[in-house]
Order: structure tokens, then C-alpha cells, then sequence
């Protein structure tokens, strides 16, 4: 039964390496076409692909690239199909993200896309080159040799981007540069670095396992602890940089509104409505009984609870039947507790781990899966050479 567990999470450990590669990847470029999509000569109001598609394209691509792979598909065969599927998964996706409220089928958004090619062709063109990353990615055995200078790599060019958004926005440059990209380079630190220990954790796994010499570290869950450490790390550097800016807290709160709003949304319709409905057809009957045996008037039809007020409210749009405060209030409180009791969980399984009492016989192996000095060796070495490409 152990080895059983043990090879479940290996297997679960591998399948979440392929998008924890192509996460960075994805994050780096992405902070890119935010800052071109800035450029007034463009015209364009916002990217013309969001962040979701943006991950789509490269996932597919790769997916699709280490399908093939597996299956010792001919190259004819992967033309044929593999190439043709992601030319027309491209499409589609350009063609819904540039809708503009035409329908699929409608052929005036032709018209439309006549009228802005440029933005057709920037996510053509970005779209293009996250299915040339997804297919470069798949055919990597993504060791921690295969990530770690993909890591430098796009850490570098968030440096670069940071240092022209802040040259290019003016007087509030720097304010600017903190206040926009700066979401994306603490999701890409967060991605790369748990996609770089869980590389190397593999290795080591791997390397325990054809030794002999599996601890019981890999026997229990140690994805989640890796994953809680990274978490904390980034939630202090957030706190740290919300002191500095008041736009970056301003960026964060957006999102986390929405998952508010679909969070509340979700227990009103999930919990509320099927108790709200049960109550009903409980007091129903009562009234129906009470009737029968007082020979009063029966009850009337059972009527569900409305949540039309609160969805309202969720919109932006003002309530009648409920203050505007309550909702926020209740938003808010139910956040707090789903965030307690993911905490708490969290918490109680760090501390069975904590408690969990070590087998006799066996040796410790330690093995850091982050150095920082080595990081910083590694950085100086890889500008020194990227500038030795120019001096060429």
C-alpha cells in the first residue's frame, strides 16, 4: 500500500511539471505584450489576448508535442495533425478574444478585423510564438538543468521590462513599474521557483529510488509543504511591497474581489438555495398538516429564495430589498472563513508532519533544493555571457 501512495505522488509530482514549466515562460511574455499593448501609436485598449488564453495556446502546444513524442508519432504524421489542430486552436481563440460582440458564425467580423489589423496581428503573431514555446518545452525531459536557465532567463527580461515601463511612464515611472508588472513577476517568482524545487526533488527522488534508499520524507505529503513555503514567501513580499505602493494593493484587491464575488455567488446557489428550498417544502408540509387537522385554508405554493438583490449588488448596481453593506460585509466574512479553514488545514497537516515520529535505521539524507549563493554565481555567469553576444 505504501509503494502504491509512493508512486501516486511520484506520478502526480510529473504531471504537474509540464505546466510549471510553461508557466514562466508564459508569465514573462505576457508581462511583455501588457507593456507594448501600453503604446499609443497601436490604438489597442487592452492585449489582444488575455492571460487565460495566452496559457492555453502554450499548455496545448505542449501537451500535444509530448502526446505525439509518447506515442512515436512520424513527423509526417505530427505535420498532419499536430500542427493543423494548433493552427486551428490559434484561430479560434484569436477569434473569440477579438469578438467584439460578433458571433462566431457572423461573417461582419470580418469587417471588424479589416478595421484592426494591427491588433489581429499582435495575437497572431503572440499567439504563434506561445505554440513555438509550448512545442520547445514539450520535447524537454524539463530537469532542473532544462529550467534553471530558463528561470535566468526570463528573470532577466522582467528586469529589462521593469526598468523601461519605468522609464517610459513618465514622472510616475517608478510608481508605475511597481504598481503594474509587479503582479506578474511575483506570480513568475512563485512559479519558477516551485517548478525549480520540484525538478530537483524529482532528481533526488529518483535518485533515492534507483539507490534504494527512499526516506520518509517522499513517502509523505511533501509537494504541499514545498508549495506552503513558496506561498508564504510571496504573501511577506507582497505585504512588504503593499507598504511601498498603494496601486499594488489596489492591483491585488481586483482580483481578489472577483474571487469574492464568485465565492459568495457559490454559496448562495450551492448552499443557500438547496437549504433555502429544503426549509420551504419543510414549512410547507407543517402548514399542509396544521390545515388538514384545523380544517383552515391550505398553504400557500412554496416559493424559493431570490438572491436577485444580492447579484445585483455583485454587479455594482444598487439593491433594494438589502443594504449594499450587508452584502460586502457577508462577502468578506465568508472569505475570511474559507481562508481560516484552508489555513487551518494546512496548519494541522504541517503539524502531523511535524509530529510524525521517525523510522529506526533509517539515514538522513539532506539535499538543498535552493542555494542562494550558487542563484547569484549562476546570474553573474549568464549576463556575462549574454553580453559577450553582443560584443560579437
Amino acid at each position: 500500500m505504501r509503494r502504491r501512495l509512493f508512486a501516486l505522488r511520484g506520478l502526480a509530482a510529473q504531471s504537474a511539471m509540464p505546466l510549471l514549466a510553461v508557466l514562466p515562460e508564459v508569465l514573462w511574455a505576457y508581462a511583455w505584450l501588457v507593456w507594448v499593448s501600453g503604446w499609443q501609436v497601436l490604438g489597442w485598449p487592452n492585449p489582444p489576448l488575455s492571460l487565460v488564453s495566452a496559457i492555453g495556446c502554450a499548455v496545448a502546444a505542449e501537451v500535444m508535442t509530448r502526446t505525439s513524442l509518447a506515442r512515436n508519432w512520424s513527423l509526417r504524421r505530427v505535420r498532419l495533425v499536430v500542427l493543423p489542430a494548433l493552427a486551428f486552436l490559434l484561430a479560434l481563440i484569436v477569434r473569440i478574444e477579438l469578438r467584439d460582440g460578433y458571433a462566431l458564425w457572423d461573417v461582419g467580423w470580418t469587417a471588424y478585423a479589416l478595421d484592426h489589423l494591427t491588433r489581429l496581428g499582435g495575437a497572431l503573431a503572440f499567439g504563434a510564438y506561445l505554440l513555438w514555446r509550448g512545442i520547445v518545452l514539450g520535447r524537454e525531459r524539463l530537469s532542473f538543468d532544462d529550467i534553471y536557465p530558463r528561470f535566468l532567463f526570463g528573470l532577466t527580461a522582467l528586469a529589462i521590462l521593469l526598468v523601461l515601463w519605468g522609464i517610459t511612464s513618465g514622472s510616475s515611472g517608478f510608481r508605475q513599474a511597481w504598481s503594474t508588472p509587479s503582479l506578474y513577476v511575483v506570480v513568475y517568482f512563485f512559479v519558477g521557483l516551485l517548478a525549480l524545487a520540484l525538478s530537483n526533488a524529482q532528481a533526488i527522488r529518483q535518485g533515492m529510488v534507483r539507490g534504494r534508499e527512499a526516506t520518509e520524507f517522499f513517502h509523505r505529503g511533501w509537494l504541499p509543504l514545498v508549495f506552503g513555503t513558496l506561498l508564504a514567501i510571496v504573501v511577506v513580499a507582497l505585504g512588504i511591497a503593499s507598504a511601498f505602493s498603494f496601486d499594488l494593493v489596489a492591483l491585488l484587491l481586483q482580483p481578489l474581489n472577483v474571487v469574492a464575488n464568485w465565492l459568495l455567488i457559490a454559496f448562495l446557489y450551492g448552499i443557500a438555495l438547496p437549504l433555502g428550498v429544503l426549509a420551504a417544502i419543510l414549512v410547507y408540509v407543517l402548514r399542509f398538516l396544521v390545515s388538514l387537522i384545523s380544517r383552515g385554508r391550505p398553504p400557500e405554493p412554496i416559493t424559493p429564495p431570490d438572491f436577485s438583490d444580492w447579484r445585483k449588488a455583485l454587479e455594482g448596481q444598487q439593491p433594494r430589498g438589502i443594504p449594499l453593506d450587508l452584502v460586502v460585509i457577508f462577502k468578506w466574512t465568508l472569505v475570511a472563513l474559507v481562508a481560516s479553514a484552508v489555513v487551518f488545514l494546512l496548519a494541522r497537516a504541517l503539524f502531523r508532519y511535524w509530529r510524525g515520529k521517525p523510522e529506526k535505521e533509517i539515514e538522513e539524507v539532506n539535499e538543498s533544493l535552493w542555494a542562494w549563493e550558487t542563484f547569484k554565481t549562476d546570474l553573474r555567469d549568464f549576463l556575462i555571457g549574454f553580453l559577450r553576444r553582443f560584443k560579437r
